[in-house]
């Protein structure tokens, strides 16, 4: 990783034109700090721990000169009740270089693909980030190499993937947790370990009314299984094949949403299909409210396998917006696994207190089965977490 680091140093720096006198860097973004506080409905054990506070720093900042900028997005956090305390990562750290039509990115790199609510089966590029949270966005920054060729049609991007990071598992006390510790060394069905090339294409477009993704991927699956061996759990990544597709469309006030995934891993095929809808009521109770109707189910042939827990799941739900000037928004959303019967309610609320401070409120309950592997981490970990941020702007 660090000859990445060196190579990606050596590349921005060598194509910067900062001592060109033509050149006029200039400086943009924001910084972010923020406060929080997560209760648990139970004490951990054996600590009998139920409050967990938080305080962390984020920084977004952009230096653009010429065709060329750098993006700098670090985090640090720090848990007093955690048990490593401290835990910092680069979300982004990468040279960009902007063509007429070519653009070409070195470094640190986040991804997102998908367009469902609840969850998204084709997001899969970036490591999840335990000790950060549970959400779609807490990903680790992987260090890539992307070329993208701009045309009349969309977008290709292609993505290789030389170094892989490993999932962070946590050790009481530190929550959510598996009822067991995963602490033996990883293993991996590449020879090359974690050094293998990974590899992957993205195209996006609109299709008639409709905006689509087409991906493929090729190596190290991100999300690890977990095994057992000489009563030691252990993190097991297996390679993934697969070719992906997500597609929205709106149409008045619905908006229909899909990701779908055709794969192969583990000397077996495997398909995964997602698909929901969302109706949006203007103006309730002859207000400037909306309220969005969601519904969404999930599907993954892998079963007990499948990375996370949506492996045979309905979920259904609500999104309440203000339209304000605050931009306050509720969503609550309610799962329920057709195999296991489990069940999982989500809470969201944001609100801007004032032009540079926001509150957040996120609440997670599960009422899991021993069958239902993927929800063990949620297991008797219900929660509510209230973050408060603080923006500075460079």
């Amino acid at each position: 990783m660090k000859r990445i680091l060196l190579a990606m140093l050596v590349t921005g720096i060598a194509n910067t034109g900062i001592n060109d006198a033509s050149a006029t860097p200039e400086l943009q973004g924001q910084y972010t700090l923020l406060a929080s506080e997560r209760w648990f409905e139970n004490s951990a054990v054996p600590t009998e721990q139920q409050s967990y506070p938080a305080v962390a720093a984020e920084a977004e900042v952009f230096l653009f000169y010429d065709n060329s900028e750098w993006v700098f997005q670090p985090l640090i956090q720090y848990q007093p009740e955690d048990g490593s305390n401290w835990h910092g990562d680069l979300r982004q750290f990468l040279w960009r270089y902007y063509g007429e039509t070519l653009t070409f990115n070195i470094g640190f790199q986040q991804f997102f693909w998908g367009s469902l609510e609840t969850a998204n089966p084709v997001n899969e590029l970036n490591q999840w980030d335990m000790r950060t949270g549970l959400e779609k966005y807490d990903r680790l920054g992987m260090p890539a190499v992307t070329v993208s060729q701009l045309t009349d049609e969309g977008e290709l991007t292609f993505i290789a993937l030389p170094g892989f990071r490993e999932r962070e598992f946590l050790d009481p006390p530190s929550r959510p947790n598996y009822p067991f510790s995963v602490e033996g060394d990883s293993q991996y069905e590449s020879s090359k370990e974690s050094k293998r090339l990974d590899l992957a294409l993205r195209w996006y477009g609109l299709v008639g009314e409709s905006d689509v993704g087409l991906a493929a991927f090729s190596g190290i699956r991100r999300s690890p299984l977990v095994k057992q061996e000489n009563g030691r759990y252990f993190p097991f990544y297996p390679l993934t094949h697969y070719i992906a597709a997500d597609v929205s469309y709106a149409s008045g006030n619905w908006l229909w949403k899909t990701e779908a995934m055709l794969g192969y891993e583990q000397k077996d095929d495997y398909q995964v299909l997602a698909a929901g809808a969302e109706y949006t009521l203007t103006g309730v109770f002859s207000s400037r409210w909306d309220l969005g109707l969601i519904a969404e189910n999930y599907y993954d042939s892998r079963d007990a396998y499948t990375p996370g827990w949506w492996q045979n799941d309905l979920a259904v739900g609500m999104r309440l917006s203000a339209n304000n000037t605050a931009s306050s928004e509720l969503k609550l959303l309610l799962a329920y696994d057709w195999k296991y019967h489990t069940q999982q309610a989500k809470l969201e609320f944001t609100t801007r207190l004032t032009e540079k401070l926001q509150l957040n409120v996120l609440g997670y309950g599960t009422e899991a089965t021993p069958q239902d592997t993927g929800l063990l981490l949620l297991d008797d970990d219900n929660h509510l977490k209230i973050t408060v941020k603080y923006y500075l702007p460079i």
